[in-house]
């Protein structure tokens, strides 16, 4: 008797609690914490990451940097400033971070040091400054900036002078037009008024001005809509590799390049003559090669993004994805330089997927929602991501290598997520429109240009069929009634 009234009691208070959750808002939308860009301590220990925050009432957002431990634990917040702070990156040392913040206006490189004290001011540039990176020993920092080409002078201090006389000429100017002499003058609502991207680096410790790595009227790196890093070092900290995109016509190109430069002496070499995308360079940690990704059709944005192999010393490029019919994402190499990580979308969701340095042995190691954001731990046991699914936001979580014990360390919008009813959504295949050729394909059995054969491997094999099958959502209205007739 006593164990059926458990039972009732508790078939009672799950009913209640069911009743008591409601559907999403638009309300509940702004409250939602936006997590994003995890990045692993050289010693493995920690991941910082930034969270971003919605004020509805005043109609901005927020960002600040949180840390947690790798190994999964309480999350704390690093920085806190009505300015956003953003893109934590770890000092060799694992002790200190740069990051880029507002806070005093235009944005600027930060330091901070864990152990404790305030934020220290790294760079006033006129312009401002983001992007940054150190460099493999911690003596330096390499950070964008934008900049008037015709500034450019071997003289750092000159330099610096001639952009902050120049932003200062044009902020006091009466005359407010926008002038444009030729094409991409503006991205949204940022205009180029004359200015340049620029990579530039200064000491940490600001004994210098910083010096211009990509003088020139080109942008380096170019306007990017997201994704991987433009630029990296090598592991030896002797050389950068930047994209660029020098043609003509810029506006009507997709021809960006790869280039190496050279930190003592200052030059730059292409190392790509792919006539389309080259970009996301990535050295692997023994220096060997460098990763990048790339697009072969010339003048097409939408083309597929292929994971490049440049071997340094022999100076040829090969694919590694080749015979892969999916996007890569970013991607991570691995410690030991045997084989990288990337994501790629699967249908209807960011997938992990590994492939060695020998290339074209593609395999499937996470598929569960969608990933984002890869990151290997120095040890090379563990991946750390961003998951997210329509109805979970993106939180960090890690996984083995191998896609096996994922588990969520960081837990943001589990509170809120809790009192929320969110509705699952659902997947399913259709026939799309039927090719003039070929024979036709089992519906019941083919699940989109695939072989039926090779239903069950971890990545079938494409084939073109008479009837492809596509693949589609479907999200139901919330507290979803199947027998009410909807909308």
């Amino acid at each position: 008797m006593r164990h059926c009234c458990w039972f009732l009691l508790s078939a009672f208070l799950i009913t209640v609690n069911a009743a008591e959750k409601r559907p999403l808002t638009f309300d509940d939308l702004m409250k939602i914490q936006r997590v994003a860009d995890p990045q692993i301590s050289p010693d493995g220990r920690w991941i910082t990451y930034t969270v971003t925050e919605a004020d509805k009432e005043n109609n901005t957002v927020n960002s600040d940097i949180w840390i947690i431990p790798a190994s999964g634990g309480e999350a704390r917040r690093l920085t806190q400033s009505p300015k956003s702070d953003e893109r934590a990156r770890w000092h060799p040392n694992s002790r200190e971070i740069a990051f880029v913040s507002g806070r005093d206006g235009a944005s600027q490189i930060f330091t901070l040091s864990l152990e404790g004290g305030e934020p220290k001011k790294a760079t006033s540039l006129a312009a401002g400054a983001g992007g940054v990176l150190y460099s493999p020993d911690g003596k330096y920092l390499l950070f964008t900036s934008e900049v008037y080409p015709d500034c450019d002078s071997s003289d750092a201090q000159y330099a610096l002078d001639c952009n902050a006389a120049r932003k200062k000429a044009a902020d006091d100017s009466k005359v407010k037009a926008h002038v444009a002499s030729r094409l991409l003058y503006r991205h949204w609502n940022k205009w180029k008024d004359g200015k340049r991207t620029h990579i530039l680096i200064a000491p940490a410790d600001g004994s210098q001005p910083p010096r211009d790595l990509t003088p020139g009227d080109y942008d380096a790196p170019p306007f990017s809509l997201g994704g991987p890093d433009n630029y990296a070092f090598s592991p030896d900290g002797k050389e950068i590799c930047y994209s660029s995109n020098h043609s003509p016509n810029e506006e009507r190109s997709t021809n960006t390049d790869l280039f190496a430069a050279n930190l003592a002496t200052g030059e730059s070499n292409k190392i790509t003559s792919n006539p389309a995308y080259d970009g996301s360079p990535q050295y692997s940690p023994d220096g060997r090669f460098i990763a990048y990704r790339a697009q072969l059709r010339a003048g097409y944005e939408s083309d597929r993004f292929q994971l490049m192999l440049y071997d340094r010393a022999a100076g040829k490029t090969r694919s590694l994805t080749a015979n892969f019919d999916r996007w890569v994402d970013s991607f991570a190499w691995a410690p030991d330089s045997k084989k990288l990580y990337f994501i790629s979308g699967d249908r209807g969701r960011r997938s992990a997927f590994e492939v060695s340095v020998a290339g074209n042995d593609v395999k499937r190691i996470y598929a569960e929602h969608s990933v984002g954001e890869i990151r290997v731990t120095p040890d090379g046991r563990k991946l750390i991501f961003t998951r997210s699914s329509m109805h979970q936001p993106a939180e960090i979580f890690s996984t083995g290598t191998d896609g096996s014990q994922c588990a969520a360390l960081s837990h943001h919008n589990d509170s809120l997520l809790a009192a929320l009813d969110m509705n699952q959504a659902e997947e399913f295949w259709y026939d799309g429109a039927p090719s003039s050729q070929g024979p036709k394909t089992n519906p019941v059995a083919a699940t989109g240009f695939i072989d039926p054969a090779q239903l069950n491997a971890a990545l079938p094999a494409q084939k073109a069929f008479d009837i492809p099958k596509v693949h589609s959502w479907m999200l139901k209205p919330p507290r979803f009634d199947a027998s009410r007739k909807y909308p």
